[in-house]
């Protein structure tokens, strides 16, 4: 570890079971602690038998979030501490007859062979988590999305879509995008785990492996760079730029490991990339970095910059886009009622800016989606607010009063629109109650 050597744990055995399982006893204590605070605010509060349905809703909610994001979180280390398990390197025996033994990295007294009684232990550990980390923690997240894509696309967020929104809030699910961070995640356990299984005696001294680690980041940021999987563009120029920098230095330790190699005579670095040595080409790789990042950031700032200027609606508290989700009863972001002589054409207008300012935004409008004017009641109870245009004659339409009515049945938030001037159609606040 960074603050304690491995050897202090235990044998690889024990450091193995115990990367491999502490999330689990990390997630137990959690939930313990979630449970006891929603029991106690349960007791304090004294709910009615429905309320207390919604905090045992809430709570298990939380639950799936907890376990959702601490698997998330942990998987690329986790599975990084599994495969030290199985990452040998090999070592000459004997000069004279070319004989090798190979050892565990982690722990230079167990030998990498079917003959060596702790070796194979570990190697039925490594299975067993490899399954449990690697393969069923992606899977799960796969079957979670499969399971509310529906929900999702459609803007109507659940308890389990709102359990795990950190899996497909930032990605456009209307272009098919919403399964991307699986694909990420597997990105990068390739990158930080499975690329282990690259000659697994001689990988880490020679370039096999950052070979194809540069081969897949740049394979992937073409694709990034096609799809544009994000929903705001300061995200894919943040992950573009990572991605970049992430290439760079597989690249660059391509170069360093060129001039570290004992295979090659002094010349070599030089013949090869130019460097006289293997510490001149580590102060060139880290100034190119450092360069780069600057140029990078000065690229992201600019975008980010033209991209605020555009005109838009973003949320005072974050300066981001508002998320325009759903609940579940729901398939409206709102329902503009208005009278139809004098309310119109003004309604319309504030429909299609509304729209053009918050993309993706779903308001009823009658002439977009009434189909049977029996149904009104319906279409309020549809709709998560009910936007009311105040202009001359509301009150005296009985389907206005019809569309009031219902919204106040339903408990709909009220956002109120008043048109004064008369030449519009408008009318004083006296005039609407006269």
């Amino acid at each position: 570890g960074l603050t304690y050597p491995d050897a202090c744990i235990g044998s690889m055995r024990d450091r193995l079971l115990l990367s491999a399982l502490w999330p689990y006893i990390a997630f137990l204590m959690l939930a313990v602690a979630i449970a006891c605070h929603s029991l106690t605010e349960l007791l304090l509060s004294g709910r009615a038998d429905n309320l207390r349905r919604d905090l045992v809703r809430a709570t298990q909610s939380r639950l799936i979030y907890w376990a959702i994001l601490v698997a998330y979180l942990v998987l690329p280390s986790v599975s990084r501490s599994i495969f030290k398990s199985r990452l040998c390197e090999s070592y000459d025996i004997d000069a004279f007859t070319g004989e090798r033994r190979s050892y565990l990295v982690a722990d230079l007294d167990v030998l990498c062979s079917a003959d060596d009684d702790e070796y194979r232990g570990l190697d039925r550990y490594f299975w067993a988590f490899f399954v449990l980390w690697p393969v069923l923690v992606p899977l799960a997240f796969l079957a979670l999305l499969l399971w509310i894509r529906n929900d999702v696309r459609a803007q109507r967020v659940g308890p389990v879509a709102l359990a795990c929104r950190f899996l497909w809030r930032d990605y456009d699910p209307a272009g098919g995008f919403l399964f991307w961070e699986v694909i990420d995640l597997v990105r990068k356990l390739f990158l930080a785990s499975l690329v282990l299984f690259l000659d697994p005696e001689h990988g880490s001294s020679n370039m096999q492996r950052l070979f194809f680690a540069t081969l897949i980041s740049g394979f992937y940021l073409v694709v990034l760079a096609f799809a544009r999987p994000f929903k705001r563009s300061e995200d894919l120029y943040f992950a573009g730029t990572a991605n970049f920098f992430l290439m760079c230095c597989f690249a660059s330790g391509v170069v360093i490991q060129l001039c570290e190699s004992a295979a090659y005579d002094d010349d070599m670095c030089h013949t090869l990339v130019g460097f006289e040595s293997a510490r001149n080409a580590s102060e060139f790789v880290v100034a190119l970095t450092a360069t780069m990042l600057a140029l990078a950031l000065i690229v992201v700032l600019f975008k980010t910059i033209s991209a605020a200027r555009a005109p838009t609606i973003r949320l005072a508290s974050s300066g981001c886009h508002p998320v325009l989700e759903l609940p579940p009863e729901c398939h409206f972001h709102g329902f503009i009622s208005h009278a139809w002589g004098t309310g119109q054409d003004s309604t319309h207008t504030v429909v299609r800016q509304l729209q053009l300012l918050l993309p993706g935004v779903r308001i009823w409008l009658d002439v977009d989606n009434l189909d049977d004017v029996g149904k009104l009641e319906a279409s309020v109870a549809d709709a998560m607010t009910f936007l009311i245009f105040l202009s001359a004659g509301y009150f005296r339409s009985w389907n206005c009063r019809r569309e009031l009515y219902a919204a106040l049945a339903a408990n709909r938030p009220f956002i109120p629109i008043h048109e004064a001037d008369v030449a519009k159609g408008g009318a004083s606040i006296q005039a609407l109650r006269d």
